[in-house]
């Protein structure tokens, strides 16, 4: 066996917990702060700087950018963003959301930008990030449907 991994996906999620339940734990904010602040700061990759974005690996052991990962981590800091009604991330997180569709191959497959072979949760969560993202900040869904987003979850 080899060595343990830490993953974006372990503590964005439980963030994501900890805001959508926030009766959970009475210091949600500063939990759910810390929490994004670790993956961020654990997880950051610069190989897309001069993009002006910083995009998120998967994991520790295995330093890769990933999509999934990348648009996770910003919908997270979107609703982060709602949920304490401001948010110096925000403009990031959706520059984050932008770069991960450009892993997008033209016909529609979910690429990873190293390789392309086994990581496949992009097919699942992928758009479920972007969904979730709309619901917190209703400005990137389509014009006609931003009540529609507003209320999903």
């Amino acid at each position: 066996m080899g060595p343990f991994s830490d993953t974006e996906i372990n503590a964005d999620t439980m963030a994501a917990f900890v805001l959508d339940n926030p009766q959970w734990d009475s210091s949600w904010k500063q939990d759910s702060g810390a929490m994004l602040k670790w993956s961020y700061d654990t997880l950051q990759n610069h190989e897309y700087e001069q993009c002006g974005v910083t995009v998120l690996n998967e994991q520790t052991v295995y330093r890769a950018p990933g999509n999934s990962h990348t648009s996770r981590h910003a919908t997270v800091e979107l609703l982060y963003c709602e949920k304490i009604g401001s948010c110096e991330s925000k403009q990031h997180a959706i520059r984050r959301l932008n770069c991960a569709t450009y892993t997008i191959d033209t016909d529609g497959k979910n690429r990873y930008i190293r390789d392309d072979i086994w990581l496949t949760d992009g097919y699942s969560d992928y758009i479920r990030h972007y969904l979730r993202a709309m619901a917190s900040t209703p400005e990137l869904a389509p014009e006609d449907q931003t009540t529609f987003y507003a209320h999903r979850r």
